[in-house]
């Protein structure tokens, strides 16, 4: 079976012309993961357990994060929702 591009959905389209425009960023983005993993190691050796919040409300409604709706209204959403991570 072939890849059905037709059937992906509004907020995969959008990530994919995001990440397109933002590919210079990549290398920055691959050394800041590294430098939190060294960090996050380091706590891990002092720490057994860090709490952090990732959600800014409770989960939505059916339907708010509807994946048809346009891109920018559901990355809005999920940014609004997901504040912390």
């Amino acid at each position: 079976p072939s890849f059905d591009r037709d059937r992906l959905d509004n907020l995969t389209l959008g990530l994919e012309r995001y990440a397109g425009r933002n590919l210079h960023r990549v290398p920055t983005a691959i050394a800041r993961l590294a430098r939190v993993r060294r960090i996050t190691s380091r706590l891990q050796s002092t720490y057994d357990v860090l709490l952090m919040p990732t959600l800014a409300d409770a989960p939505p409604e059916i339907g708010h994060l509807d994946p048809t709706a346009p891109y920018q209204q559901i990355i809005d959403r999920l940014i609004d929702w997901v504040a912390f991570t």
